[in-house]
């Protein structure tokens, strides 16, 4: 509801400006007068030019100048720098990588041999501190032994 007087009120205030200035409210270069039917609607219409108002043409008069008095392109004080830095980069020559001459891989590698060593040292180790059992027995004389090696 009101929004509906909103809308009285802005049409209101719009007609009352055009009437002061003695301009229609709208500007239409099309006339429906003397057509008697849809057809001749159609064909009077498909007849028709588009004919720009003054609005439009004054649009168009205001890009053209804004177009003409851009400013030109950026020059950046730091292009011959960047140009440099680019052609350094792709000149440069292509990645090559040897792992028996990284320093951090051969360390790597150590470590990695050293902790497999002592894996299979304490397993060793571990095995040898179990008590045997031998797979002759019956399976229910066989005892059963704790994980850290006791009865």
């Amino acid at each position: 509801m009101a929004n509906r007087k909103k809308k009285d009120e802005a049409l209101a205030v719009v007609q009352a400006q055009t009437e002061g200035s003695g301009q229609p409210a709208v500007q239409s270069g099309y006339s429906a007068a003397g057509l008697e039917s849809r057809s001749e609607v159609e064909n009077a219409l498909a007849n028709s030019s588009y004919k720009p108002s003054q609005t439009v043409t004054d649009a168009a008069d205001a890009l053209k100048e804004w177009q003409a008095n851009r400013p030109g392109d950026y020059q950046s004080s730091y292009q011959e720098r960047i140009d440099q830095l680019l052609n350094q980069l792709l000149q440069r020559e292509s990645f090559q990588y040897s792992y028996t001459k990284d320093p951090l891989y051969r360390q790597y590698e150590q470590n990695y041999l050293q902790n497999a060593h002592n894996a299979s040292a304490d397993a060793a180790a571990q095995a040898a501190a179990r008590p045997f059992v031998s797979a002759a027995e019956p399976a229910g004389q066989l005892r059963r032994f704790r994980w850290d090696g006791r009865k």
